[in-house]
């Protein structure tokens, strides 16, 4: 029984040594290995109880590894293409101009042949080398025909087939692996391609292509950096154009003649604008499409008023007129086709400012305001429809904006003055009417119509009236705007009715003492009196008659 009581003691020890040697064992090995994260190493500090922990900087090891694997890897494959560069310019040089070609050749062809050989084991590099590879398979054919004294294709058309040839091996093997930045490479090439040539017509069908493939890999692998960048660079390679392509040698001026190079820039802002309904809506998010809307459409705005200005000088009003048809088209059919709220209401608002430069063309000053003025209100009712603040708010600006040129810059008319108030007022009514179905949470935009409304009234009327009736048609709406108050039971009314008095008392004191003759001071004065004293008692009769209790 002893015996037995002592064997299981000591297994009991044993097992308690193995355990500490074993604790002991991964206590070595998680010093060794420590806590890593994305963000840096972390190590655990203080006692056993201590959950905190501190931010260690990656060990060197690790910088230097990829410093290794990645730097120098695109540092060796560039100096090996500017190698290869100067070794066929050598040969070149002393009279071979065929083997300096086929020398480029043999070293693209050796590479592709390197990466096949050793793809698993030299992975990291292999990237590197494929694209060395192509970028020096398209320098070796571009510098078939271009660049050279003595080109060895003199033909152009069997030099682009050849390039083209080329720039599809670089697409497709950017599809191949997948990768983002070898297909913008590719579209990068392609415009470089479009420059070198020096053809207007070659150069903006390049850029057409350009774009049309940026779509596509946008469409295929939603890569949608690839498209924004390409974007900038399509509309500057157009500018680039515009200007003369300096880059091939020539004088930065502006070319003479149109060459209907509007056609194509209509197509790039087309292509562009579809992002929206090619795109997949749960892989690309609502900010990155209307990021890609306005840069396309600032772009696009740029370049068309500069050829324009250019070259459409005295019949611009068509092609607003086209911007703002298929703008508002197109946003009619993203409201039903599209579950975005932003891309319908900013092609709208879009549409309706080219409408407005249309509008000036058709019509010239000052009848352009009274159809602007109409614009206005139309363009509000769009904004019911699309049940859209933006476009409400886009709007509201313009008309403001419209409205101070026109004060500024343009002599009164009265018609135009009258219009832009019953504008102002009527749009006021309708925001207030439909605020629910536009979900407007503030009263501010329908304050800055009644506040236009106010003055451009007063205005109106103190140029359209004789001087000594202003002050009893001022008077006059006073009355009316009471009048509407307690139709629409709406006190805004009732402030501006109250304002109006106070601005005509003032005009009354300031203006009529100093210009009315006699018999018109008196009228003028009494008739004020009068209105005033009734406005006071109706005033104070309403407020008795809150104030009182269950009345």
């Amino acid at each position: 029984m002893n015996d037995s009581k002592k064997k299981n003691e000591l297994n009991s020890q044993e097992i308690i040594e193995k355990l500490n040697s074993l604790e002991s064992r991964m206590s070595r090995i998680e010093a060794k290995l420590k806590y890593f994260s994305p963000r840096g190493v972390y190590e655990r500090e203080g006692s056993d109880e201590d959950d905190d922990f501190k931010l260690k900087k990656p060990e060197s090891s690790a910088i230097e590894s990829n410093l290794v694997e990645y730097g120098l890897s695109w540092l060796s494959t560039i100096v090996f293409i500017f190698g290869i560069i100067f070794l066929m310019s050598y040969i070149r040089n002393i009279g071979y101009p065929v083997m300096a070609t086929i020398t480029g050749y043999l070293a693209a062809l050796a590479i592709f042949l390197f990466t096949y050989l050793f793809r698993n084991s030299f992975s990291h590099i292999v990237t590197f080398l494929n694209t060395s590879g192509l970028l020096l398979l398209y320098i070796v054919t571009l510098r078939l025909h271009y660049f050279s004294p003595q080109p060895i294709i003199p033909d152009t058309g069997i030099a682009l087939i050849l390039l083209s040839v080329t720039l599809g091996a670089q697409t497709w093997y950017a599809i191949k692996r997948r990768s983002e930045f070898l297909a913008f490479l590719s579209i990068l090439l392609i415009l470089i391609s479009g420059i070198i040539n020096d053809s207007t017509y070659i150069i903006l069908s390049s850029v057409a292509v350009a774009a049309a493939l940026s779509l596509w890999y946008f469409v295929r692998f939603n890569w949608w950096r690839q498209l924004i960048v390409t974007i900038f660079l399509v509309y500057i390679t157009h500018m680039i154009w515009i200007l003369g392509n300096p880059f091939m040698g020539h004088t930065m001026k502006f070319v003479t003649s149109h060459q209907y190079n509007i056609i194509f820039l209509f197509i790039y802002g087309l292509i562009f604008s579809s992002t929206i309904l090619v795109s997949k809506k749960d892989k690309i998010s609502e900010n990155v499409l209307g990021f890609i809307s306005i840069l396309n459409a600032i772009n696009f705005s740029v370049l068309i008023l500069l050829i324009i200005f250019l070259f459409y000088k005295e019949n611009y009003t068509g092609i607003f007129a086209s911007i703002a048809l298929l703008c508002l088209i197109f946003s009619i059919y993203l409201k039903y086709k599209s579950e975005q709220s932003f891309a319908p209401a900013f092609y709208a608002c879009f549409g309706f400012m080219a409408m407005s430069v249309s509008i000036y063309g058709f019509s010239g000053l000052p009848d352009t305001y009274y159809w602007l003025a109409l614009e206005s209100l139309i363009v509000v009712s769009m904004a019911l429809w699309f049940r859209s603040k933006l476009i409400v708010v886009v709007n509201t600006l313009l008309y403001i904006i419209i409205l101070l040129i026109y004060l500024i810059s343009s002599p009164s008319v009265d018609g135009i003055n009258f219009a832009f108030a019953i504008i102002a007022l009527l749009t006021a009514r309708i925001l207030n009417w439909k605020k629910d179905r536009l979900t407007l949470k503030t009263e501010i935009y329908r304050n800055i119509y009644l506040i236009v409304a106010f003055f451009i009234v007063l205005y109106g009327l103190n140029h359209a009236i004789p001087t000594q009736y202003v002050t009893l048609s001022w008077t006059g709406v006073a009355i009316l705007y009471l009048l509407l108050s307690v139709l629409l039971k709406n006190i805004k009314y009732r402030w501006m009715s109250f304002m109006t008095l106070v601005f005509t008392g003032g005009h009354l004191l300031f203006v009529d003492m100093a210009k009315m003759d006699m018999g018109y001071k008196v009228i003028a004065f009494l008739f004020f009196a009068a209105i005033t004293i009734g406005l006071t008692l109706y005033y104070t009769n309403w407020i008795k008659k809150k104030s009182s209790p269950g009345k």
